[in-house]
């Protein structure tokens, strides 16, 4: 059936456009949100480093910069290392890991103005980081600034009261300063904190003997010589002090044992170290090896007047052999 003309009207004039409204709505909608969705994935999708660079945080921004400078600074790369530390400082400036590892990059460039710059801006923006005061503090002892360099590792040593490298050139520094006493202290310190650092040992019986207490130098000196990571020169130089120590506490034959090792370790080209050998054999009664020490001392230096004394007094003892006591001419003894 043939429709009707007011229907057929109504359908042309728009009999529908109440619900074609609302639908356009819904596909532009729609639209929009895949449209959102796409340009949230897309620097995921595309890879654009750069878009997701930008939406870090400076204290990450600045991590990942100083991670790449690492990189190629142990690729070798130093130029390109120092640039990627300086965009991290330009990012994050109030970083003061950044400075300091840009610090350390420019003293191996031999930059050292530069590097004390930064070290210094290190320091004050981390004022509890030990590594920091101790690294400033070393390159102002290098370049001669002793009270700078003082006041930096004492800083350290507040900080972390243990800090080998800082303890050892405190004492350095110490013992530059003629104040012994304050190296002594921080020798025992080094111990405390590591008992079996041997340059700490070394020097702290040195400072014993030179103090007169050889009683405590000599188990100092015997932990080294029975150690076995000491290098074998450092073994001959504990021996050879520890003769000392016991020739000091007049414990000749001790002396002797000692001498002797330090001898076959490392032989001496000093005269004053023959002398001491012979005179421990001499106190001893062993003349032949006191004689042939002596005479080595000589040849090392004709002029050595306790050797020139030693010899004269193992003479008369030959021409008397059966006098007891060594006649006019027995040398002053160097350990007294």
């Amino acid at each position: 059936m043939p429709q009707s003309r007011p229907d057929a009207a109504l359908r042309r004039t728009g009999g529908d456009a109440p619900l074609a409204e609302p639908m356009a709505k819904m596909l532009s909608a729609a639209k929009f949100l895949i449209l959102h969705s796409l340009l949230i994935m897309l620097p995921f999708a595309t890879g654009c480093s750069w878009m997701r660079h930008s939406m870090l945080n400076p204290i990450d921004q600045a991590h990942l910069l100083t991670a790449k400078a690492e990189s190629a600074y142990t690729n070798h790369d130093y130029a390109h290392a120092e640039e990627l530390y300086e965009k991290a400082i330009e990012v994050n400036p109030s970083d003061g890991d950044i400075h300091r590892k840009l610090g350390e990059l420019l003293i191996s460039d031999g930059r050292i103005p530069e590097a004390i710059q930064h070290l210094k801006q290190a320091a004050e923006k981390s004022p509890d980081d030990p590594e920091t005061q101790y690294q400033l503090g070393k390159l102002m002892y290098e370049q001669g600034e002793i009270t700078a360099a003082r006041e930096s590792l004492d800083r350290t040593l507040q900080i972390d009261p243990a800090h080998i490298a800082g303890l050892s050139l405190r004492a350095q520094i110490a013992l530059e300063e003629n104040d012994e006493a304050t190296a002594m202290a921080t020798y025992h310190r080094i111990l405390t904190a590591s008992p079996d650092d041997v340059p700490a040992r070394i020097n702290l019986a040195e400072l014993e003997l030179k103090h007169g207490h050889p009683e405590r130098a000599a188990p100092i000196l015997r932990n080294i010589c029975d150690c076995n990571f000491a290098s074998p020169d450092v073994k001959a130089d504990a021996y050879w002090k520890l003769g000392d120590a016991y020739a000091r506490m007049k414990r000749w034959q001790d002396a002797v044992g000692a001498y002797d090792v330090a001898q076959h370790q490392r032989p001496s080209k000093e005269a004053d170290d023959w002398f001491r050998v012979a005179y421990a054999n001499y106190q001893v009664g062993d003349w032949q090896m006191a004689e042939a020490a002596v005479t080595q001392a000589l040849a090392l230096d004709s002029q050595h007047a306790h050797a020139l004394a030693l010899a004269n007094t193992i003479t008369q003892i030959r021409i008397r052999e059966a006098q007891v006591q060594p006649a006019a001419g027995q040398p002053l003894s160097q350990f007294r």
